[in-house]
C-alpha cells in the first residue's frame, strides 16, 4: 500500500490509498477538531472533491473532534495501517524530520506571501521537507497555514 501524508502546516492529512482498481473504497479520516472548524471544512470540501472526482469508487469517512486519534498519535497510526487518513500538526515530525520546525522560527514567513511560496507544490523547501517526511511511512500533498501559528 502507498502512504500518503497529506501535510497541512495547519495540520497533515495522512493517508493509505489502496489500488484504484477495487469497485469501492472507503478511507477513514481522522480530524482533532470539530466539522464545523475552518480545518474541519477544508477536510470535508476535500472530500466531496474526492468522491467526485472517482466517480464514487473512494469513499471518505470522518471522524471529527479526535474520535480516533489524538494529534500526537496521528502519524503512527497512518505509518502503521491503523487508520487510512488523518490530520496532524506539522510540529509532530520534527522529532524525524528536525527541519520542519524551520515553520516555527518567529517571524520567518511574516507574510502570507512567504508562506504560500514556501508551501506551493514543488517550492525549495517543499523539495527538502517531502522527501524526508515520505521516509516516515507519510507523504506531504499539501500544507495549510493555520492563522499566524502553523499547527
Amino acid at each position: 500500500m502507498k502512504k500518503i501524508l497529506s501535510g497541512l502546516i495547519a495540520g497533515a492529512v495522512l493517508s493509505t490509498f489502496v489500488s484504484a482498481a477495487q469497485a469501492e473504497t472507503t478511507l477513514r479520516l481522522t480530524l482533532q477538531l470539530p466539522l464545523k472548524h475552518p480545518l474541519g471544512q477544508n477536510i470535508s470540501s476535500f472530500k466531496e472533491e474526492v468522491e467526485k472526482e472517482s466517480n464514487g469508487e473512494l469513499k471518505i469517512e470522518i471522524f471529527p473532534s479526535a474520535q480516533l486519534f489524538k494529534d500526537k498519535e496521528v502519524p503512527q497510526a497512518v505509518a502503521s495501517g491503523a487508520i487510512e487518513m488523518g490530520i496532524a500538526s506539522l510540529t509532530r515530525f520534527v522529532g524525524t524530520v528536525p527541519a520542519v520546525d524551520a515553520f516555527y522560527v518567529p517571524f520567518l514567513f511574516d507574510s502570507t506571501e512567504k508562506v504560500q511560496a514556501a508551501t506551493a507544490p514543488g517550492s525549495s523547501i517543499r523539495q527538502i521537507l517531502d522527501p524526508a517526511i515520505e521516509k516516515t511511512g507519510a507523504k506531504p500533498l499539501w500544507y495549510q497555514a493555520f492563522g499566524g501559528l502553523l499547527y
